[in-house]
């Protein structure tokens, strides 16, 4: 039941991103790298938005990595970072220990230098990029956030999709609105840093499978959700 991509059919031209490769030095060297799969573009982006990140962690190496409890959910970002490095991406067994215990899941981290540069000198222009690439690559951004930051709430359902950042809980409630007809409220709790994105009502939860999780745990329990969203309905006429 989750989003077809390519149900819209749209141009998949190569999309070639600028960065400059020694940012810090004072002769500037501007290189192109150009991505052949826009909708895997789209999806990597939206999980650095969400659970994953982009690491300096020593001066002359430059990661992607993303570090998650689900199998399905690193499968996921594997295959579409390797389509758009176009290079191998493995998924790794990850175990550590972590300040709430010992933490066992899966790690997805890729070496790069030139798509960290562009990620990071691009950041706060990402969802104008994603948002003139097309509607199926709007959907694809819109699932690596869920993914990342998506729970469909049982209780009192609803979908939820957190994040620190104001600004971008506030761009994705336009994108929603205006490619899905799906219409949301930001809520914030008192004395917290973090907001959230409140998705309720049964036609705007059926709108949101069709963008779908990459998770099936999250899939099936949204599914669940509209299913008995539909079945109270119609007790009540």
């Amino acid at each position: 039941m989750s989003f077809e991509i390519g149900h819209v059919l749209e141009t998949q031209e190569p999309f070639s991103i600028n960065y400059l490769s020694r940012p810090a030095y004072r002769h500037r060297i501007v290189k192109t790298f150009t991505i052949e799969d826009r909708l895997s573009l789209a999806y990597v982006l939206g999980v650095l938005k969400g659970d994953g990140c982009a690491a300096d962690r020593t001066l002359s190496h430059y990661y992607i990595d993303l570090q998650t409890k689900d199998e399905d959910f690193a499968q996921a970002f594997a295959e579409s970072l390797s389509k758009v490095l176009k290079e191998k991406v493995e998924v790794k067994p990850l175990k550590r220990h972590t300040t709430k215990g010992p933490f066992e899941g899966y790690e997805v981290c890729k070496g790069h230098k030139g798509f960290f540069l562009w990620y990071k000198q691009h950041n706060t222009e990402i969802t104008s990029i994603i948002d003139s690439l097309g509607v199926n690559a709007v959907a694809m951004f819109l699932r690596g956030i869920a993914d990342s930051e998506g729970s469909p709430q049982k209780c009192i359902a609803s979908l939820r999709i957190y994040n620190t950042d104001l600004k971008l809980l506030e761009d994705v409630q336009q994108l929603l609105e205006k490619y899905f007809d799906i219409k949301s409220k930001i809520l914030s709790y008192p004395k917290h840093t973090c907001s959230f994105l409140n998705i309720q009502g049964n036609n705007n939860l059926r709108n949101f499978i069709r963008i779908g999780f990459s998770i099936r745990r999250k899939q099936k329990r949204l599914e669940l959700l509209v299913q008995q969203k539909r079945r109270f309905s119609y007790g009540q006429d």
